[in-house]
């Protein structure tokens, strides 16, 4: 019986020394981030192209938060489609819409965006 009990603990620990040696190791998701942006149109009607697109910037008197093309021309979008779907081919996907509305006659429409951002290696 003695015998028996001695080969069980040197069992117990053999496998106790190897488990120990070569512990599980539990892969980590990776964490994924994302930034936003949001498409403007004011007055609720895309008019001469007129959306904007805020990324979070400083928003300064001078400038325009209208997207512009590698020549500084501002680009133009026929509709508020049109303006997704180019977010869309540069990574932007759709995330929520709303409206926000002041007085009886001024509504701008607000489209969030997200684009996932690669994590830093």
């Amino acid at each position: 019986m003695k015998l028996k009990l001695f080969l069980l603990a040197c069992l117990t620990g053999l496998f106790s020394m190897v488990y120990a040696q070569n512990p599980v190791v539990k892969e980590q998701k990776p964490v994924v981030k994302y930034r936003y942006c949001e498409i403007i149109v004011p007055n609720g009607v895309v008019y001469k192209g007129s959306v904007e697109v805020d990324f979070g910037q400083e928003i300064r008197w001078f400038k325009s938060r209208r997207l512009q093309d590698e020549n500084g021309r501002t680009i133009r979008f026929n509709s508020v489609v049109d303006a997704l779907n180019y977010m869309g081919d540069l990574g932007w996907e759709f995330q929520n819409t709303y409206i926000l509305k002041s007085g009886e006659t001024t509504t701008e429409l607000h489209y969030v965006m997200r684009q996932t951002v690669q994590p830093e290696i």
